[in-house]
């Protein structure tokens, strides 16, 4: 039954709109390829109106493994229009799971699963992307444009140099949002993966280098009261240059300048 639902129901969302645009994770003809392609070609299109991009990448602790089924199944009824029958077969697909760990001859006692989509199933992974659908709503609210990737999420915001201080407010607002949505759906953001990028042309971060350390601290400091924190290893400042040219990549910060 679980094999022929995941054949059939990704065709049935794909051809009712239901699956969101932005997730290339677990469907048919998309691909991380796919998903940097688009983002190169959104960032590149940015620099030729002369504009930089703040990306921010986030990774979702343990998510697979902290579906809550309640909120997934009423996320089935309410979003997706599941009632009935279908709506019960996936509850009865839910219920009574249970897990153990083996180590070579030996194995704890089975205890029961209340939270996650199976894993190594056909279902888990069609299951996580539609419990994390409404994700990608939260970009509009910003003027934001991203993608996802299973449980990996990438928001970007474009504008003008000098406006460099309203494209972070703008990602500071969104990670808080993205944060709060995580724990209202029981959800937790992995801070150590959390990483923020500039992207854009040499000359263009030449207008906006010399207020970079007063950024750094507001930043640092809204992070830090939102249960957040940056990783200086992971910060970067990459300059495109232009398509003819292989990236070149720098850090942001300089050693006295840690984020």
């Amino acid at each position: 039954m679980s094999l022929g639902l995941s054949a059939t129901a990704p065709i049935y969302l794909e051809q009712s709109g239901l699956l969101p645009s932005m997730q290339s994770g677990f469907r048919a003809h998309h691909s991380t390829e796919t998903a940097l392609l688009s983002l190169l070609s959104d960032v590149y299109t940015a620099m030729d109106k002369s504009q930089v991009t703040l990306l921010a990448l986030f990774d979702a602790s343990s998510a697979f493994d902290m579906v809550d089924h309640e909120i997934l199944l009423q996320r089935l009824e309410t979003s997706f229009g599941l009632s009935g029958s279908p709506l019960q077969w996936f509850r009865s697909y839910l219920s009574d799971l249970s897990q153990m760990v083996v180590l070579g001859d030996t194995h704890s006692s089975w205890v029961p699963v209340q939270f996650g989509v199976p894993q190594g199933s056909v279902l888990g992974p069609l299951l996580y992307i539609l419990f994390t659908a409404d994700i990608s709503r939260l970009f509009a609210k910003y003027s934001a444009s991203g993608h996802l990737y299973a449980d990996d999420v990438q928001a970007y915001v474009h504008g003008p140099p000098s406006q460099f201080l309203d494209i972070t407010s703008s990602i500071a607002s969104l990670a808080a949002d993205l944060d709060s949505w995580m724990s209202s759906n029981r959800l937790s953001l992995n801070p150590s993966k959390t990483q923020l990028i500039w992207l854009g042309t040499r000359q263009q971060f030449l207008d906006i280098t010399s207020s970079i350390a007063s950024l750094a601290a507001d930043l640092d400091s809204w992070m830090s009261s939102n249960r957040l924190s940056l990783n200086p290893s992971k910060t970067q400042l990459i300059w495109l240059g232009t398509r003819q040219h292989t990236p070149v990549h720098c850090r942001l910060f300089s050693s006295n300048i840690l984020l």
